[in-house]
């Protein structure tokens, strides 16, 4: 097979794949991931149920893939938008486009908000949505930070991540505890969260230019390192063959 087919034939294969992650998806959203089975998303995706286990070796594998490509798309946005920001990449501005992300895509919300009904057993099975910021160098980020003087370090890093957590955790869930009158729409309580972490871990002393820049440096290739892990991690629920 020349170099130019077998080129083909990889990003048919990969169409394929997404085209049948997407049905499941809508699948799952739908009937919720206890109801629905290898056979529905076969039909959905209009393809033959042996088809799918050329992707993956079973139903578990192709729902835990499913997962991770949609924390893959998150962090991919959120290096995006921070890379578009006009203000220099910071810790607030990675957290509250983080939360933005997850907020858009209604299965990682169900995986943050432990939502059985839609993800059922596979909620307690994999957990790559719930990590949220701890998860994918999140800690390593901190205490790169920390060694450059660009937060607090009279907090453990434990106790930081701790913060940042709880902070977004918030975010995800206060919205149905909120009385109508009280209610900020997500996209205006964004940046108020990113503002919060900022002024919860900042030092005591104001940054200068170079330390904004290093902020900036360390933050983008914190995203870096988080989307090559979370690529690989979703790579590696694909069986050799497909």
């Amino acid at each position: 097979m020349t170099r130019s087919k077998t080129r083909g034939t990889r990003e048919r294969r990969a169409e394929r794949a997404e085209r049948i992650l997407d049905s499941a998806a809508e699948l799952v959203l739908r009937i919720g991931y206890d109801k629905t089975t290898i056979d529905d998303v076969a039909r959905r995706s209009a393809v033959a149920k042996g088809t799918i286990y050329l992707h993956w070796r079973n139903r578990e594998a192709l729902f835990t893939a499913l997962l991770r490509r949609e924390r893959l798309a998150a962090l991919t946005r959120v290096r995006e938008l921070v890379g578009a920001d006009s203000a220099p990449a910071s810790l607030g501005r990675f957290c509250a486009h983080l939360a933005l992300a997850y907020h858009e895509r209604p299965l990682l919300m169900a995986t943050v908000l432990g939502d059985h009904e839609i993800l059922g057993r596979l909620a307690r099975s994999e957990p790559a949505g719930r990590t949220g910021p701890a998860g994918s160098g999140f800690a390593e980020y901190l205490e790169a930070l920390r060694g450059a003087g660009l937060v607090r370090t009279d907090w453990t890093v434990g106790a930081q991540v701790n913060v940042v957590t709880s902070v977004l955790a918030g975010f995800f869930t206060s919205a149905p505890l909120m009385p109508a009158e009280l209610a900020v729409p997500a996209p205006d309580l964004a940046p108020i969260l990113g503002e919060t972490v900022e002024r919860a871990l900042a030092p005591a002393a104001p940054f200068t230019p170079d330390q904004r820049a290093d902020l900036a440096r360390h933050t983008a290739d914190f995203l870096d390192r988080a989307v090559d892990i979370s690529a690989r991690k979703y790579s590696a629920t694909f069986e050799q063959t497909a």
